[in-house]
This record gives C-alpha cells, sequence and structure tokens, in this order.
C-alpha cells in the first residue's frame, strides 16, 4: 500500500483505509491507460472502491461537523480528516488520484 496521506495517531485506521482505495484507484488508472487488465489486493472492483470511498467520505464529514466525536482531537488529526475529505471527493468526482504518493514512514 502506498502512503497519500500521513496519519496522526488519531486518523490511523481512517488513513490506512483511504491509502488503500488510492493505491486500488491509480492501480486501476494505470491499468486503464496502459489498456492492461487489473487485479487490486483486496479484490474489490472500481465500483466497490467508490462506493466505500463515499462512505467513507461522508463519515468523516460527519466527524468534522460533530460536538461530540473526535474529542482530544489536535489541529492536525482535524486537517487529516480534512484532508481525506477533499482527496476522496476529487477521487469520487474525477475519477483519479489527486495527490502525490509520499515515502513510505520506516
Amino acid at each position: 500500500m502506498n502512503i497519500y496521506i500521513t496519519p496522526t495517531f488519531n486518523t490511523q485506521e481512517v488513513a490506512a483505509k483511504v491509502n488503500s482505495i488510492l493505491t486500488e484507484a491509480q492501480m486501476y488508472n494505470d491499468a486503464l491507460q496502459n489498456d492492461e487488465p487489473v487485479t487490486v489486493p483486496s479484490g474489490r472492483t472500481w465500483g466497490q472502491l467508490l462506493s466505500t470511498s463515499q462512505q467513507i467520505r461522508i463519515n468523516c464529514e460527519e466527524w468534522i461537523d460533530s460536538t461530540t466525536l473526535g474529542k482530544g482531537f489536535v489541529a492536525a488529526d482535524w486537517a487529516v480528516l480534512e484532508q481525506v475529505v477533499n482527496v476522496l471527493e476529487y477521487l469520487l468526482l474525477q475519477g483519479k488520484v489527486s495527490i502525490k504518493q509520499q515515502p513510505a514512514l520506516v
């Protein structure tokens, strides 16, 4: 899995899910561009990737707007959630990954 969104401690789970989606979306896009078949690690179809993306985006928006969720979050946590919403919205509207892959943290 590639790292597109660097998580904070409180956003590890959602960032891992989004990084997986973005990795697989990029695999689909690369295969389509090269006119090759593609199999992604999760086995999800393009439609399933988009459906999962939409659900995560909605959940993050609700999290951001909530006054009870995210207690103990710091500014960096909220920034990651905002980035997740923006990246997934772009994927859903354009069908492309909009951010550059970051090097893996060792």
